[in-house]
This record gives C-alpha cells, structure tokens and sequence, in this order.
C-alpha cells in the first residue's frame, strides 16, 4: 500500500542496531541553543539530511585545510 508503513519488529530494530553498531563510528556535536533548528531549516532548504551536511562539511575541511578557519564559540 502507497504511503502505509509497516511497524518494525523488535527483531529487525536489534539487527539494525547490530550493524550499525558493527559498521559505524557516532560522533555528538554540541551547538548553542536554537543553532540546531537553524541547521535543520538549512539541510531541509537544501534536501539533505544534517547527517549528510556533517559529513560534507568535514570532507571539505580535510580536503582543503588551507581555507578551513576555526572559529572558537
């Protein structure tokens, strides 16, 4: 059925928590208040994810250190 979901089993909610757990690194990023919904509105604006927009934002700053600015909040 188109736009239905089906509940996830606790079975298949334990395999995926397995391997995500077995595959990827979790990295927290703390941001002042009210900086997150500005990032959400930003990624919504753009059609990705904030997943998407981290990951992109440290790939670029590798990439090219030299025109990476830390700036200290």
């Amino acid at each position: 059925m188109e736009g239905s979901t089906m509940a996830i089993s606790k079975a298949q909610q334990a395999a995926v928590k397995k391997y995500n757990d077995a595959n990827y690194d979790r990295i927290e990023v703390k941001v002042p208040k009210g900086q997150k919904a500005v990032i959400q509105a930003y990624c919504e604006a753009h059609g990705k994810s904030m997943n998407e927009f981290v990951k992109a934002a440290i790939d670029q700053a590798m990439l090219c250190p030299e025109g990476f600015t830390w700036h200290r909040s």
